[in-house]
C-alpha cells in the first residue's frame, strides 16, 4: 500500500494537516474466531454479539455489525514497513521544522508496543527505531551542515510524570522514583525533572530508547501478563543549524484502553482507575476539538490541564503539529467490544479540525516579525488570487447566462412572427 500524499501547499510556509487515523489489525490467534475484519483500505467492520448489552457511552448498537471509516487500514498481514510508510510524512515534517506526534491507542495486547517499538528482528523494527533511522539519514545528507538531535523519554504512571532516563529511576518500586513536573511559563510548556539527552548518532538514540524501555513499569492484566500499565512518550528534538529550523516529534505508546472491570483486583484496580481517567481526559480533549478549532474560536476551553498526559500533548492536539493516531485492534471475538470502542475513539480523532502547521524557525524577534509578515503576505496574495479567480468565473457565468437569455428572447420573437 502506498503512503498517503503529503498534504502540503508547495512553496507555503504553513501547511494544512488533518489528524491522520490509521487502524492496524493484529493477526488472529490460532483457533480464534475473527470479529474485526478489514473491509477495504479505509474501513473496518466489527461483528458484535447481538445479545450484548450496550455501555452508556456507546454510540453504536452493541449487537450486529458496525462499520468504521478511517484514513487507512492495515490488515493482519501488513508488515512494519507498510505501517511506517503511512506515518512517514509526520517524521519528514520534523526534519523540515514542523512538530509531529504519533500515538498508538488500543486495548492491552492489541499490538501498541509492537507498532511503536517493534520486535526482536531488524525487519520487525517499530515506529520509533525507524523514525530515528530516518532522521539520522537526513542529518547525514545535510553534512557539512550541522543537524543536532536530542531526546527525552517520559513515563506517565498513575498520572505522575517520571524521567525514564534518570539513573535514579532504576529501582523496581516506582514510588521511590524522582517525580518530574509539567510547568507553564507564559503559555509555553516546560518540564521540570525531565532531562534532554543529546544523541550524536543513531546508535546513541537507540541506546536511550532501549534504556528507557527496560525501566518502563509493566504488570499483570487479564489480557496480557506483561502489558504496559503506563503511558510512554519518547520525544526527538531536531535542530537544523543551516536551515535554522527546530522541531519536536512525540512518539507515544499509550496504556491499555480496556475498561476497568476487565482488569484484575487490588493494585491493578487503582492503576486501572488512573489509566482510564487519563484516557478519559484525552478523549474529552478530542471531543472538544471536534466541536471547534482553538485557532478559530480561542474562547472555547479545551481541558488540556485535566491530566499530565493531555498537558504534555497540548501542542500536539489541535496545535501547531502534524498528528497521527494508530488504532491497534485485537481481531478475535472475545475483544470485539474493546475493538469497537477503540474505533469509536479513532473516528472522533478523525473529526478534529484541520490545522495550519508552521515551520519552527530559530530566529531573533526582528527576524520572526519579518518572517511572520512575509507569510501573511503570501497568504493574502493567495486569497486574492482565489477571490480574483472566483470573480472572473462569476463574470463569465453571468455573460453566458445573458447570451442564453438573449438567444431565447430572439427565438421567442421568431416564433411569435
Amino acid at each position: 500500500m502506498a503512503a498517503p500524499p503529503d498534504p502540503v501547499s508547495p512553496g507555503s510556509a504553513a501547511q494544512t494537516w488533518k489528524l491522520l487515523t490509521v487502524a492496524r489489525i493484529k493477526p488472529l490467534q490460532e483457533g480464534a474466531t475473527a470479529s474485526v475484519i478489514k473491509a477495504d483500505d479505509s474501513s473496518v467492520v466489527v461483528h458484535r454479539d447481538p445479545t450484548e448489552v450496550a455501555d452508556d457511552d456507546e454510540e453504536d448498537a452493541p449487537g450486529g455489525t458496525a462499520a468504521f471509516a478511517l484514513d487507512k487500514v492495515c490488515g493482519p498481514e501488513a508488515p512494519q514497513e507498510e505501517v511506517y510508510g503511512l506515518l512517514k510524512p509526520v517524521v519528514t515534517g520534523a526534519t523540515k521544522g514542523r512538530n509531529g506526534c504519533v500515538f498508538a491507542y488500543g486495548q492491552t495486547g492489541s499490538g501498541k508496543t509492537h507498532t511503536v517499538v517493534g520486535g526482536d528482528s531488524f525487519r520487525e523494527r517499530g515506529l520509533v527505531p525507524r523514525a530515528i533511522s530516518q532522521i539520522f539519514r537526513y542529518a547525514s545528507k545535510r553534512q557539512p551542515a550541522k543537524v543536532s538531535v536530542s531526546a527525552t523519554f517520559a513515563q506517565v504512571y498513575d498520572d505522575v510524570l517520571y524521567d525514564l532516563l534518570d539513573p535514579r529511576n532504576s529501582g523496581e518500586n516506582v514510588d521511590d522514583w524522582v517525580k518530574a513536573r509539567v510547568l507553564e511559563d507564559n503559555g509555553s510548556l516546560k518540564f521540570d525533572g525531565l532531562a534532554e539527552y543529546e544523541a550524536a548518532s543513531e546508535a546513541d538514540a537507540l541506546r536511550l530508547l532501549w534504556l528507557g524501555s527496560e525501566r518502563r513499569k509493566t504488570g499483570r492484566t487479564k489480557a496480557n501478563d506483561l502489558s504496559s500499565r503506563s503511558h510512554a512518550v519518547f520525544t526527538l528534538y531536531v535542530f537544523d543549524e543551516e536551515a535554522r529550523t527546530r522541531a519536536k516529534l512525540h512518539l507515544v505508546d499509550l496504556a491499555g484502553s480496556e475498561r476497568f472491570s476487565y482488569r484484575t483486583k487490588d493494585v491493578a484496580s487503582f492503576e486501572s482507575r488512573n489509566i482510564n481517567l487519563s484516557l478519559h481526559h484525552l478523549e474529552h480533549v478530542v471531543r472538544t476539538l471536534c466541536e471547534t478549532s482553538p485557532a478559530l474560536s480561542p474562547r472555547k476551553h479545551v481541558p488540556y490541564r485535566n491530566s499530565v498526559l493531555t498537558s504534555m500533548l497540548r501542542d500536539s492536539l489541535g496545535g501547531n503539529c502534524r498528528t497521527a493516531l494508530v488504532a491497534t485492534l485485537a481481531a478475535d471475538a472475545e475483544h470485539a467490544r474493546e475493538s469497537a470502542a477503540t474505533l469509536r475513539f479513532a473516528r472522533r480523532c478523525g473529526a478534529v479540525k484541520a490545522v495550519a502547521v508552521q515551520r519552527n524557525l530559530d530566529l531573533d524577534p526582528g527576524e520572526q516579525l519579518v518572517a511572520r509578515l512575509r507569510e501573511e503576505n503570501r497568504t493574502l496574495r493567495a486569497a486574492l488570487r482565489e477571490a480574483d479567480g472566483a470573480l472572473t468565473k462569476a463574470a463569465d457565468d453571468a455573460d453566458r447566462a445573458l447570451r442564453r437569455a438573449a438567444a431565447a428572447e430572439a427565438k421567442a420573437r421568431d416564433l411569435q412572427q
